[in-house]
């Protein structure tokens, strides 16, 4: 008794892919699976209908047999087709297509003219053809090079194989074939002070050089005068006088050959002498002998005027000594300048003594009196060739 055979009572099961069976007091009772109504079916191209089962195997439904081409389509009697590299047709009589390989024609002398293009076989709709492909290793080979302040750039225009050489700007100026970069100084033979600037030159496409007149330092020291030089660009300061700083640190300008006293220091006086193409004020001092009273005129005396005698001796002064003359060319006045002075009197008093005559009688008499003495300016004679310098005389 095989056991996996008994079903219980009103169970089903499938029998095969077209009948159920289930069980009824003891009996299976068998039903085929229920199918669609078949309709007739007519075909066009005068074929018999065939019958076509569903995937069970079961049901059926009848349609026409129609030649079949590629991937499922249905082809009419006498229609043509390429399909797998091959020609097909078809028959009118029969559903089975009629196929044979397809006819290419013969392939050509390909010539590829454009560079590092090459022919290259390939298969198209199942026959072979030869197009051109570029191939860069075939490329001619070339050197190329760019002027000053230019870079060499690949370029490869559209359509083209081998690539392209252009020259691209450099972000520099050029000057003298020397580039420079922005904001770098740019020597120049003429009296500018160039520099390499950050501006684009539209026509160059290359930084423009920009120039500015070269300043030159015209300040010069004290006794110097700025002088152009031939063939430069700046001048030169030139000594044209002497500077003397006196210890109260004031300057005096001496020209060339003149001497100079100062006010206050009439025994000092300063020369302005060219040495070595060099201008040097020269400092001389007056030192005067050590004083002997001896030397001294007697510096009192009687008085006698008219017969009458002073009663006693009276003190007598004078003036006497060296005063600064010059003879100096003037450019100005285009002759010789003469400067002169004497040793005079500069202040006086009345003085009063009394006098006693021969008949014995007495009197009173005014005398002038030397305070002080000086240099005084004096017009000059032809054969005056010094000055007197003044300084007080006893008697």
């Amino acid at each position: 008794m095989n056991l996996k055979n008994i079903h219980e009572n009103g169970e089903s099961w499938n029998v095969d892919n077209c009948t159920k069976a289930t069980c009824s007091n003891g009996t299976a009772i068998l039903k085929p699976k229920e199918c669609e109504p078949v309709e007739p079916v007519v075909c066009e191209n005068g074929h018999s209908p065939i019958k076509a089962y569903d995937e069970s195997g079961c049901c059926f439904h009848y349609e026409c047999e129609y030649c079949l081409g590629p991937n499922g389509t249905t082809k009419e009697p006498g229609e043509k087709w390429e399909s797998n590299c091959q020609e097909c047709e078809c028959p009118m009589n029969s559903t089975t297509p009629l196929c044979k390989p397809l006819e290419c024609s013969i392939l050509p002398n390909k010539t590829c003219d454009k560079p590092g293009q090459v022919p290259v076989i390939e298969t198209v709709d199942c026959c072979k053809k030869v197009t051109c492909e570029c191939n860069v290793d075939t490329c001619p080979e070339t050197n190329h090079t760019c002027s000053e302040g230019f870079k060499p750039i690949i370029i490869t225009p559209k359509g083209s194989c081998c690539p392209e050489y252009d020259c691209q700007p450099k972000p520099v100026c050029v000057h003298n074939e020397t580039e420079y970069q922005p904001g770098a100084s740019v020597p120049t033979d003429k009296c500018e002070e160039c520099k390499c600037s950050s501006t684009v030159d539209p026509e160059t496409k290359l930084h423009s050089v920009e120039c500015t007149p070269m300043k030159c330092d015209e300040n010069c020291q004290l006794g110097s005068e700025y002088e152009a030089v031939p063939g430069e660009c700046c001048g030169k300061c030139v000594e044209k006088s002497c500077v003397v700083t006196l210890p109260d640190n004031k300057t005096q300008i001496i020209e060339p050959g003149q001497i100079w006293t100062p006010p206050d220091e009439k025994c000092e006086k300063y020369k302005c002498e060219k040495i070595e193409d060099q201008l040097v004020p020269v400092e001389v001092k007056t030192v005067c002998a050590e004083f002997n009273p001896e030397n001294c005129v007697p510096n009192s005396t009687y008085l006698e005027k008219d017969g009458c005698k002073s009663t006693e001796p009276v003190e007598i002064n004078s003036c006497e000594g060296t005063c600064k003359t010059s003879s100096m060319y003037s450019l100005e006045a285009n002759t010789m300048m003469h400067a002169c002075s004497c040793c005079q009197e500069m202040s006086t008093s009345s003085k009063q003594v009394e006098m006693i005559c021969p008949d014995g009688t007495k009197t009173n008499y005014t005398y002038t009196y030397v305070e002080t003495c000086s240099c005084k300016l004096s017009e000059c004679t032809e054969n005056q060739a010094s000055k007197k310098g003044a300084r007080r005389r006893r008697r």
